[in-house]
């Protein structure tokens, strides 16, 4: 922002000397490059990656709860949009609904997350039922990695 102020300031100089008509375009190209900056400066609103990383484990707190969300909900499309780039390249859409469309999972809460630079390890306290059984509670480990300013889901091997 320091830049642009400097140049309109020199812009303003150089108007001075070129007379009426270059002042007009001189200060039409200020006003353009003050709102520039300002667009720059306040962002699209959709997140950055410096939000991203201000937080990372609150940011993939929520991500993982919104992603079990959905599974419980057998909404495995909208599960399937929070697996990274590079999943979503190897397996279909079809195929990751067709090998976890079997699960009934009743509940999972985010019990921990864990970030070091662009890897998050959360645990998942996931309730699930099984045939005949009570429901079956148990921890279930996930992997977060931080691409492009967002945090995606990579299954484990």
């Amino acid at each position: 922002m320091r830049f642009m102020v400097t140049m309109i300031h020199q812009e303003a100089g150089l108007a001075e000397q070129a007379g009426k008509k270059n002042r007009r375009s001189i200060g039409a190209l200020a006003a353009l490059m003050v709102g520039i900056g300002v667009a720059g400066c306040a962002g699209t609103g959709t997140g950055s990656p410096s939000a991203a990383t201000a937080e990372p484990e609150k940011v993939v707190a929520e991500r993982a709860a919104q992603r079990w969300d959905a599974l419980i909900k057998r909404d495995f499309s909208a599960a399937y949009a929070y697996l990274s780039p590079g999943t979503r390249e190897r397996v279909t859409q079809q195929a990751y609904a067709d090998r976890i469309r079997g699960g009934t999972w009743k509940r999972a809460n985010v019990e921990s997350v864990r970030c070091e630079q662009e890897k998050c390890d959360v645990q998942i306290a996931l309730e699930y039922g099984y045939r005949d059984m009570k429901s079956i509670e148990t921890r279930l480990p996930e992997n977060w990695l931080l691409q492009d300013g967002v945090w995606w889901f990579v299954p484990r091997k």
